[in-house]
């Protein structure tokens, strides 16, 4: 039993930022499946299910590659510049982070109503809109402190606003029993990142 979990330990990094780093990446994941247990465990409903597994794919599929990727290059950029330009590359970063986080939010939005117009009005979709901008833009908050080392504000964003991020998505549903106040509560956290 040693030996495997030694081997473990070659994929979990001693750096303290990367360790709270790569438990963001993994808690945040944690949460949404959480959430998907819980309304299946909880909700009768397989339609509401089904809508917020779509909202997944869609806002997953609008930001996978370019979030990751654009702070991924961010991340080296940045590392690999003299001090004084590291400040140059963040406001860059910043701008195009918001950008093609406002870019992000409106595609998901019209993609909800264009591929499933019997199941999502124009109020939901802009909701959810607002969620994934406000998400994509906050992203690079968790990659600045990677690169500034700050463990401490990485583990506790991590654990407050994904905690948050279920209770604004639950709580309204199961009070409500209907997705779009659940959605609504989503776009409050979007804004808040």
């Amino acid at each position: 039993m040693k030996p495997f979990l030694n081997g473990l330990g070659k994929y979990f990094s001693a750096d303290p930022s990367r360790l709270a780093f790569q438990f963001f990446s993994l808690f945040r994941y944690t949460i949404l499946l959480g959430i998907s247990i819980g309304l299946a465990r909880f909700f009768l409903d397989q339609e509401l299910i089904s809508d917020y597994e779509r909202l997944l794919l869609v806002g997953g599929s609008v930001t996978f590659f370019w979030v990751g990727g654009l702070n991924d290059a961010f991340l080296v950029a940045v590392r690999r510049a003299e001090s004084g330009q590291q400040s140059m590359f963040t406001s860059v970063a910043r701008k195009a982070n918001l950008t093609l986080g406002l870019l992000a939010g409106a595609t998901a939005a019209l993609l909800l109503l264009l591929l499933y117009p019997e199941r999502f009005d124009a109020g939901l979709a802009a909701a959810f809109g607002i969620y994934v901008a406000g998400d994509s833009c906050s992203t690079l908050l968790i990659y600045h402190w990677l690169h500034r080392r700050q463990p401490t504000a990485l583990w506790m964003y991590t654990l407050g606003i994904y905690l948050l991020h279920a209770l604004a998505f639950l709580l309204p549903v199961f009070l409500t029993g209907e997705l779009l106040y659940g959605v609504i509560g989503l776009s409050a956290i979007g804004l808040l990142k």
